[in-house]
């Protein structure tokens, strides 16, 4: 086909300058983007003053499981500036590639061919595909150390006219498409379906009456090739399409990047903004860069002074002409900052480049386009509630003291409990600990998934609570454990939804009469005593609570005589039981006899797991029902009374899980604890190092300090600072033994993972 053609890597910015300057030097009358063809209406939104990139097409199915794609812009990318100039020049505009319905549709079918090859025995046949063809062969064969380095040196830094620019684009695209010939026979290939609906959207707009040399046609350099060489392969219109709707959303410079997932963004927009905006300068950009680079460092305490940055951009420049560049790029900006202003270290560079290399900039959309009221909901109690919404991850604390700190929490809650990606409850790693406080610390992070599931969600109701009802409801209805109807109870409360409290207080009710799982009850007994913590700031009946919370925990309490004997997944999902109904016991049910006589049976049962055995007399000693004397007692009887070394390890790995400071003091319990080790032969010991190693791999400065105290008392050492002659040499022989036993089982493994 002798049209014009301009292939271009995808938001790249020497492709957009020189695309300006063709359509500048001789305009088309036509030109045709690659871009999902429905999506044709919303050119106006996209190239409106009021929208200022980063900004992306989304198309989404409504209804149903969650199913989008996302089409980006930055004001760099070749497909905006062909939108611009176009726009600016009146030209016809006009999207050529399939619409979104089938592109989703043939989403949906290649990940269905992957899971459905997941699960069939492996062929002999291994084809070259793209991603490996450019990320690993081209720097091979350049000498590059990526392909984004290849490509920066080879294509966004040489200052080529635009003709020169279309050729080795087009060249480049051949590669490409020769690395996949096998796979393009297929006329039923992804890019070939592609290819025949772009070819039939040309000739729609030929058959208008628009000459082949007035249209112009912007499209990635591995399709060019098949409009030179009329390479179309007959075939159908591809898979069913589903049905979509399609809007513009903003976009941010940090989704853009490589290092967060998009593949066919670039690893640094916004110093690609800068390079676009200094009209391909390298040399000024890496030294504004560098100039930036050292203002953030500073910042961060570190002494990066201007002599720093002359330096390193001296180093950048050298670097350039020692890898045959014509400019410093970002290799050569990370190498000389390492160098000139951080004296080797990398460690702190990653967080200055997000913000001074990639950048957080999120795009706007003007306000032609039609918002969900889910979208304007959240825009507003955002801006209202001064909520940070940035691409950058912030912080804070929000006090639930007064009705804007309440409506604030309830709020985060809801959106959280909708599965709507902005905030993250962050005070505790527990719901339970963190709202039993009056002040709850949140993570928020704005990102276009947050805009895709505001749209997506409208689904589920008109506002945000209405959606929040809906989904909780649907959990409430599924849960068939206490533990999960609990967890939909707390989120009900926190999430002020009325509406549903009272089914929710039912159904954790019936579920707990039908099961007696000794976890799903103890995390029940977490659930609802938060919501007993959580005070005044949500309006709930103390006294319901309580019963319910007392019924649940003497549930729990009963259960503990039927754990039986159990793995150990089954002995932690035992031992956190048991933790958290301590912890509750503290609260509300100090001194309760059942708890406490259940404790006591835990604590002599030789059916049980001994980690188990050995937590429960822990807890017995924290609750003082157990003297010193009867603590040393059973210590003896489980780890000096014969038992076997790994049992007498495990009961005392409970035993120190909890309360172990109080623990390593008592001289009794660590004298069992040194006889049991150093009467151990060498494979039991080997056995049993992984045990202690967890026991003993988070003690603190201070517990080691006690633990360390016993022992040298125990060998005789009268100054600590001698302990270092307590290993003879017969034992660091030992140890290397050990350690070369230690090698070999692991060489073993290697080679048994590598058959």
């Amino acid at each position: 086909m002798p049209v014009r053609v301009f292939p271009v890597r995808h938001h790249s910015p020497s492709a957009s300058r020189a695309l300006a300057e063709l359509i500048a030097k001789d305009p088309p009358k036509a030109i045709l983007i690659e871009a999902p063809s429905d999506a044709e209406s919303l050119i106006p939104v996209i190239v409106d003053e009021e929208t200022e990139p980063p900004v992306a097409i989304l198309a989404y199915v409504p209804g149903g499981e969650p199913h989008s794609a996302l089409y980006p812009f930055v004001a760099y990318s070749p497909e905006y500036t062909a939108l611009v100039e176009g726009t600016r020049r009146g030209i016809r505009l006009g999207f050529f590639d399939v619409p979104s319905g089938i592109a989703l549709a043939q989403d949906l079918a290649q990940h269905e061919r992957i899971e459905g090859a997941s699960h069939d025995e492996p062929t002999t046949a291994t084809p070259v595909s793209r991603d490996v063809s450019l990320f690993d062969l081209i720097p091979e064969a350049t000498g590059h150390e990526s392909f984004d380095e290849f490509w920066e040196a080879s294509f966004e830094m040489p200052a080529t006219a635009p003709e020169d620019y279309v050729r080795l684009s087009l060249e480049f695209g051949r590669l490409v498409r020769s690395l996949q010939a096998d796979a393009l026979k297929d006329p039923e290939h992804r890019d070939r379906v592609r290819e025949r609906h772009m070819r039939d959207r040309l000739r729609s707009l030929l058959a208008e009456g628009v000459k082949e040399d007035e249209v112009l046609l912007v499209t990635g350099a591995f399709h060019s090739p098949a409009f030179i060489a009329d390479d179309f392969l007959e075939g159908s219109a591809g898979p069913v399409p589903l049905a979509t709707e399609l809007t513009v959303i903003p976009y941010s410079y940090g989704r853009m990047s490589e290092q967060l997932g998009y593949g066919a963004g670039n690893r640094a927009p916004l110093f690609y903004q800068e390079v676009h905006d200094r009209h391909g300068d390298f040399r000024r950009t890496s030294l504004e860069a560098l100039i930036g680079i050292a203002e953030q460092l500073r910042l961060r305490g570190h002494s990066a002074s201007l002599s720093d940055v002359i330096d390193a951009y001296r180093l950048c420049n050298i670097l350039a002409r020692m890898r045959e560049k014509v400019g410093p790029g970002l290799e050569e900006i990370r190498d000389a900052t390492i160098a000139c202003m951080l004296q080797g270290r990398s460690i702190v560079l990653d967080d200055v480049w997000r913000g001074r290399i990639i950048g957080n900039a999120i795009g706007k959309v003007s306000s032609i386009v039609g918002k969900t009221s889910l979208q304007e909901e959240f825009r507003r109690e955002v801006g209202a509630r001064r909520i940070p919404a940035t691409d950058d991850k912030s912080d804070f604390w929000l006090h639930l003291t007064s009705d804007t700190g309440i409506g604030t929490s309830i709020f985060l809650h809801r959106l959280r409990a909708s599965k709507i990606p902005f905030a993250v409850l962050e005070s505790d790693a527990s719901r339970a600990a963190l709202l039993s406080r009056v002040r709850e610390k949140w993570g928020t992070q704005w990102t276009p998934s947050t805009e895709i599931a505001l749209v997506e969600n409208i689904v589920f109701g008109q506002t945000i609570a209405q959606v929040c009802e809906a989904k909780l409801r649907k959990v409430l209805e599924a849960a068939r454990s206490v533990a999960l109807a609990s967890g939909a109870l707390l989120d009900i409360a926190v999430c002020d939804l009325s509406h549903l409290y009272d089914d929710a207080l039912a159904k954790v009710e019936h579920v707990s009469s039908e099961g007696d799982d000794l976890h799903d009850l103890a995390v029940a007994c977490q659930n609802v005593s938060a919501l007993l913590s959580y005070g005044t700031s949500r309006r709930l009946d103390a006294a319901q609570l309580r019963d319910l919370l007392m019924r649940l925990f003497h549930r729990a309490s009963s259960s503990i005589p039927r754990i039986g004997k159990t793995d150990e997944p089954g002995a932690d999902r035992a031992c956190t039981a048991l933790k958290i109904l301590h912890e509750v016991s503290t609260t509300h049910a100090k001194g309760d006899r059942m708890f406490l006589d259940a404790l006591v049976w835990a604590t002599d049962a030789a059916s049980l797991h001994p980690r188990v055995s050995g937590l429960a007399t822990s807890l017995l000693y924290l609750a003082k029902e157990l003297t010193v004397s009867e603590l040393e007692g059973h210590v003896r009887l489980r780890v000096g009374g014969g038992a076997l070394p790994m049992d007498s390890a495990q009961y005392l790995a409970g035993l120190l899980s909890i309360n172990r400071a109080t623990l390593v003091k008592n001289r009794a319990i660590v004298t069992f604890l040194d006889r049991l080790i150093t009467a151990l032969p060498f494979d039991s010991f080997r056995d049993i190092v992984p045990i202690f190693r967890r026991t003993f791999g988070d003690l603190s400065r201070s517990e080691i300090g006690y633990l360390l105290e016993h022992v040298f008392d125990l060998h005789g050492v009268a100054d600590r600072r001698a302990g270092a002659a307590v290993a003879s040499e017969r034992d660091i022989e030992s140890l290397r033994a050990a350690d070369s036993e230690v090698k070999q089982l692991t060489d073993q493994w290697d080679d048994l993972f590598k058959e």
